[in-house]
């Protein structure tokens, strides 16, 4: 089973708090099941000692999970004496999905190599959808666009990513003229996507860009669509985006 990192829920929340993410479009978060136990809780579940020497060892571990966990605990108490240790465990790791949630401790203490990693990662079309999009969320903070190509082409060749990377779009901040009819472009070819959902997040992050040349596009789709659920949320989105353009 995919190993989600359990605070991406309060990672989220604090993003927001933070205003490094909108209170309009906060992004998918990644899936994982029921209400996730807390660090402490999960350490202990494995029987790690929660000392830095404990912590340190679990690095280390033949349990990716463990690994995990003891990366992300060492970068919540902000032990920066740990940094060599995790950029070691960060270089050894095997596991994708591992490897990504490492590097992301790296970068809750400003370390480049987390970035590099979390960079990389993105772009790695050969890494499953949900991974290189956690990658994107991970480095939503840092304020980069690093890896907004990587999201556009996610974007267009995974399906099952779509709604999430959709909500993620709006958080790449101060795009150039290009990069912005990028994004419309992208967006705007989602809204006749197979799925309802893809279609509802689609006018969702039109309205959250709030550029007004997504108005013909929405008001198309609307006309087409034939999901009543759909087209009512569509409409929604048009007209607080027609309010964005007339306050």
């Amino acid at each position: 089973m995919p190993i989600a990192r359990i605070s991406a829920a309060l990672y989220i929340a604090c993003l927001v708090a933070a205003g490094a993410i909108g209170q309009e479009s906060p992004p998918t978060i990644i899936k994982g099941g029921g209400n996730p136990a807390s660090l402490t809780e999960q350490l202990k579940q494995h029987h790690v000692e929660l000392t830095r020497q404990g912590l340190l060892k679990a690095l280390r571990s033949p349990d990716g999970q463990v690994r995990d966990l003891a990366a992300a605990r060492l970068a919540e108490e902000k032990d920066t004496t740990a940094i060599p240790a995790i950029e070691e465990a960060l270089a050894s790791e095997k596991l994708p999905e591992i490897r990504i949630n490492i590097a992301f401790s790296l970068v809750q203490f400003g370390q480049e190599k987390g970035v590099a990693e979390l960079t990389a990662d993105c772009k790695d079309s050969e890494l499953p959808g949900y991974l290189r999009a956690r990658a994107m969320i991970y480095m939503l903070p840092r304020g980069s666009k690093a890896c907004l190509k990587a999201a556009l082409d996610l974007l267009s060749t995974d399906p099952d990513s779509r709604d999430q990377v959709l909500s993620l779009l709006p958080q790449y901040r101060s795009p150039s003229k290009e990069e912005s009819d990028e994004i419309l472009e992208a967006t705007t070819r989602c809204l006749t996507d197979e799925s309802a959902a893809v279609r509802i997040q689609a006018g969702y992050t039109l309205r959250t860009l709030a550029n007004p040349l997504a108005i013909p596009y929405l008001q198309s789709a609307i006309a087409a669509e034939h999901d009543e659920v759909v087209r009512s949320q569509m409409q929604a989105s048009l007209e607080s985006l027609q309010g964005k353009q007339h306050p």
